[in-house]
């Protein structure tokens, strides 16, 4: 079994979509771990992994979205009866809600574990980790990404994301290489408005390298040589948003490691993340 060269721990999820204009659109598949392995794979750097727990209701037409991008999913471990499956509510403010059908308990228990990843995988170029700041599975992916020295991506989870925790997000920003946040997850754990005062504010509490995803109005990305902001790539048409930050992240990872080009990485992000703007959920399977 060859080593993939990103391995993403994030879920697996079906989304049942319902946009803010009325709009529904079910049984998409989606989940940050989905989306990031999407835009690593889609760099064109290596083989990228899913770590995620799924369940025997999961179609073979999904299973095939996987397969048609070279998405590895040898770690993809079968639990129980059920796929995580989410409804997920828009609003006209940009908000959403995520309530998970079967339940939180089910929800967490199918979330990634290093247990599944094959003995076989002793090398990795980059981990992806989507998760709050204290989540339980800290302890392990750190030590696994540290014996393959694979730089680590944290795609940092709303739930940490309040003033009153920024102390503790930024203890554990020295246990990664490279964090992920969105402009509203950064302004609420920042207490600052301004793109920039966030980013300052982070770096300062030990960001090494950060990609600060903004929509529209494109990303502060930074290391410890620039700041840069970037431009979010053309869409015709924005049809729905989920899972394009967590494409992002899973495509700077891949690029930034393979590249220690901001610029580069930052663009090659954002275009693959404007790839699934335009459709419910992921893109089509490749042929």
């Amino acid at each position: 079994m060859s080593n993939p060269a990103w391995v993403v721990f994030g879920n697996l999820i079906i989304d049942d979509l319902h946009l803010a204009d009325g709009t529904v659109a079910g049984g998409r598949l989606g989940g940050s771990g989905t989306y990031a392995a999407l835009g690593a794979a889609l760099t064109g750097t290596g083989t990228a992994a899913l770590v995620s727990g799924a369940g025997t209701d999961l179609s073979p037409a999904h299973w095939a979205w996987l397969r048609s991008y070279g998405i590895d999913t040898s770690a993809v471990a079968v639990r129980g009866p059920h796929t995580p499956r989410s409804t997920v509510q828009y609003f006209d403010d940009g908000s959403r809600t995520e309530t998970p059908v079967w339940g939180w308990q089910h929800f967490r228990s199918m979330e990634p574990a290093v247990a599944d990843v094959p003995p076989a995988w002793t090398i990795a170029d980059g981990a992806y980790f989507f998760a709050t700041h204290d989540a339980c599975q800290w302890p392990e992916i750190l030590a696994w990404a540290r014996r393959r020295d694979a730089a680590l991506l944290w795609e940092i989870s709303a739930d940490s994301c309040t003033a009153d925790q920024f102390a503790a997000v930024a203890g554990r920003l020295a246990d990664v290489d490279l964090l992920s946040i969105n402009l509203a997850e950064a302004q609420s754990l920042c207490a600052e408005t301004d793109p920039y005062a966030c980013a300052a504010r982070l770096r300062a509490a030990g960001a090494t390298v950060l990609a600060l995803h903004m929509g529209a109005d494109g990303a502060l990305v930074a290391d410890a040589g620039a700041l840069l902001a970037t431009r979010a790539a053309p869409v015709p048409r924005v049809v729905d948003a989920t899972g394009a930050g967590n494409c992002y992240s899973g495509a700077f990872l891949a690029s930034y490691r393979r590249s220690g080009d901001l610029w580069h990485a930052a663009t090659t992000a954002a275009n693959a993340a404007a790839t699934v703007l335009g459709d419910f959920g992921v893109l089509p399977p490749r042929p």
